[in-house]
């Protein structure tokens, strides 16, 4: 991209992303809802105390909030998407549901 031998017409993200602003989005140019991008989540066991995961998750939100962490993070080509656990758990779910569906409708099988 930076040396302009390929051209970028399209994020696969909800949102534009930092490092290429100028680079819409799928559904911005008249695909909506395709979306399809990598994400990473931070877990705790299932049944951790609840205080445990407030603190995890309130440090967490800290280091997110950091512009220094936020800038590095850019810089590998991450874009934070802060929240808590609660969204962490909703967004999850619906990611399995969402490509389940559409493993199922492809057919894919493991050998």
């Amino acid at each position: 991209l930076a040396g302009n031998k390929v051209r970028a017409i399209g994020v696969a993200s909800p949102q534009r992303v930092t490092t290429m602003p100028d680079v819409p989005t799928i559904s911005e140019q008249g695909l909506q809802g395709f979306e399809g991008f990598a994400w990473q989540g931070l877990v705790v066991p299932t049944g951790a105390p609840a205080d445990v995961v407030a603190n995890f998750s309130k440090a967490l939100q800290t280091a997110l909030a950091d512009t220094r962490t936020k800038a590095r993070l850019q810089a590998l080509g991450v874009e934070p998407m802060p929240g808590t656990a609660a969204q962490m758990g909703s967004f999850a779910r619906a990611e399995r549901e969402k490509w389940g569906r559409v493993i199922t409708k492809v057919g894919v099988k493991l050998d």
